[in-house]
């Protein structure tokens, strides 16, 4: 062990010394070293991850930034589309009151033209039929739309009429003509409907109007069933209107060749 000293000192007090106070200086001095070289350490560990966390959060802001930007350029594309999407929209709308606009006056058109095409076919229809009626045979010029039709053959002055009722229906005579008699009434048909010349048959029901030449020379107005051949001329007439008398008709008969008259009595006589 190491004794200590005491000496004096100018002031007359006493003062210890340590023998060993060189070697604890060197101690505390290293752990001071050591105290802050840890702290330098720790400094500069706190200062790398300030800089990483500095770094990180330039990052996050740059990305935030990036993203920031995105947004705004996907909002400024949805108000152009919008945008955009509102003029194509109010452009297909004046358009389609335009088309709408367009389609009614097309539909007023084409009913204009309808009308115009209807008076033009009428009045087509009539020309056709008038020059049918200049190619018919001015001696069989009853108009060709009477085929089918029923009508009366009545001699106006004498008050008598065409009746298919003499003879049990098998002979035709001149009767007090009678609106009621069911016998009187006669159908008209062309032979060739294709034929504006085409001859006609007269018939009332399935019997018609023939005109025979028997032996006796007395032209015999018959009705009979529907004949064919050379007979069947015998049921075919011409029939012609007077121009000149409206309502006046002739008949003329192709089998005998001659006219057919309505007069007073029971009788046809020919022309």
């Amino acid at each position: 062990m190491q004794a200590n000293s005491m000496s004096s000192s100018t002031s007359g007090k006493p003062v210890f010394k340590n023998g060993n106070s060189s070697g604890k200086t060197t101690d505390l001095q290293q752990k001071k070293a050591e105290a802050e070289a840890e702290i330098e350490a720790a400094r500069k560990k706190e200062e790398e991850r300030i800089k990483e966390d500095l770094a990180a959060f330039k990052e996050l802001k740059a990305e935030f930034s990036t993203l920031r930007k995105q947004l705004e350029e996907v909002n400024q594309k949805a108000e152009a589309d919008r945008s955009s999407n509102e003029k194509e929209m109010k452009h297909i709308r004046e358009k389609l009151e335009l088309s709408q606009e367009e389609a009614q006056e097309m539909a007023d058109s084409c009913e204009g033209y309808k009308r115009k095409l209807d008076s033009a076919q009428e009045e087509l229809a009539k020309v056709k039929k008038e020059k049918k009626a200049l190619e018919r045979d001015e001696w069989n010029n009853l108009d060709p739309e009477c085929h089918g039709r029923q009508f009366n053959i009545i001699n106006v002055y004498a008050r008598i009429a065409l009746d298919f009722g003499a003879d049990n229906g098998t002979r035709c005579h001149a009767w007090n003509w009678d609106p009621k008699n069911g016998s009187q009434p006669m159908t008209v048909e062309r032979v060739n409907t294709g034929d504006s010349n085409s001859p006609w048959t007269i018939r009332s029901g399935n019997r018609y109007l023939e005109l025979r030449d028997p032996s006796s020379g007395s032209y015999q107005p018959m009705c009979s069933a529907r004949r064919s051949g050379s007979e069947a001329r015998n049921q075919e007439w011409l029939i012609g209107f007077n121009g000149y008398r409206p309502g006046h008709y002739w008949l003329w008969n192709e089998g005998q060749r001659c006219y057919l008259k309505l007069v007073s009595g029971d009788l046809f006589k020919n022309g």
